[in-house]
Formats: structure tokens, sequence, C-alpha cells
């Protein structure tokens, strides 16, 4: 040791940067967007394909559409399972919800923030991003053009889509944040 200790010498310590700002933190690419909404939409089907198969609603669907029924129509049971979905969609991200959150979104360390900056609320987040879309999926065709028209909008500058629009939401990277 070559080095001479001097007890009236500054500490040395190493610098850690601090977190950013919650209105600082990088939008999430689109990528991890499309990697969360997948992930989250395989655990519905995990829970809703084997409900479907044990309720019949599979083979009604099928015999309907070998009759030259279209699968476009609406109809009742269509609205019960999307409240179902809704019902387990808000049950199974519920405790994620509060930090604006779904399984996705914290699996790939992304967040729902509001514009002005900072986690979503969960009403907000279950009321227009949640609720509102699942409203229009029910209306047969306009729910194609929708998604069509919703998608195409992550490729946009401030790489929000219509829903982030309308419930005046970001989704931002957290890993920045993590360090």
């Amino acid at each position: 040791m070559n080095e001479e200790f001097n007890p009236y010498a500054a500490p040395q310590s190493a610098v850690l940067t601090a977190p950013l700002p919650d209105q600082e933190l990088p939008l999430a690419s689109r990528w991890h967007r499309l990697c969360a909404s997948f992930l989250d939409s395989l655990i519905l089907m995990a829970i809703f394909m084997p409900l479907q198969f044990l309720t019949g609603t599979f083979q009604r669907e099928m015999s309907r559409q070998a009759a030259g029924g279209s699968m476009f129509a609406f109809r009742a049971e269509n609205i019960l399972w999307a409240i179902v979905g809704l019902l387990v969609m808000i049950g199974i991200n519920w405790n994620f919800l509060i930090k604006g959150q779904t399984i996705g979104k914290k699996a790939l360390k992304i967040r729902i923030d509001n514009i002005e900056g900072g986690p979503c609320e969960r009403a907000r987040i279950i009321t227009r991003r949640i609720v509102a879309l699942q409203v229009v999926y029910l209306i047969p065709v306009v729910n194609f053009i929708f998604m069509f028209i919703d998608t195409l909008m992550i490729f946009r500058g401030n790489k929000r889509t219509l829903h982030d629009e309308f419930a005046r939401t970001k989704v931002v990277d957290l890993r920045s944040q993590l360090g």
C-alpha cells in the first residue's frame, strides 16, 4: 500500500445516480408493450379456453358456423363472456393495477402512467382502458376497425394508442428507475 491514510480527506464512496422523477421516465418500447399485451392475452386464454370448452361454447359456435351463421353476429352469449372476461381480467390483475400494471407489464417492467406523470389510478385503468375497450370489442365489424387503428397509432412519435389517448395515459419503462 503506497497510499497514505489521511484522516482529514473527504470520504470516498461510489456515487449512485438518483432515479428519474416519474414524469421523466422514458416511454416503453413498442416491443415491450406488444410482449406485455401478448403475455396478458396468453394468461386469459389459458383460463378461458377450458371454460368455453367445458360450457359448450365452442361446440355451439361450431354448430352455428356449420349451419351458415355469421361469426360477426351479435349474441347475448358474447355479452356474458365479455362480462366474465372483464371480471377475470380485473380479478387476476387487481393487485398489479394499483401500481399501474398488469401481470404482463410487471414482468416486462413497464407501467401505465397518467399523461401528467406518476402511476395511473386503478379506477381510471379499469373504466377508461379495460371497460372502454371491452365495450368497443363487442360491436361486430367496428371491433376489427378499432383494433386496427388502435394498434397502428403506436407507431406515432409519442407511442400512444387510441385507448391511451382516451384514458389520457402513457406507458413508461421502469428499467431506468431500477438501476
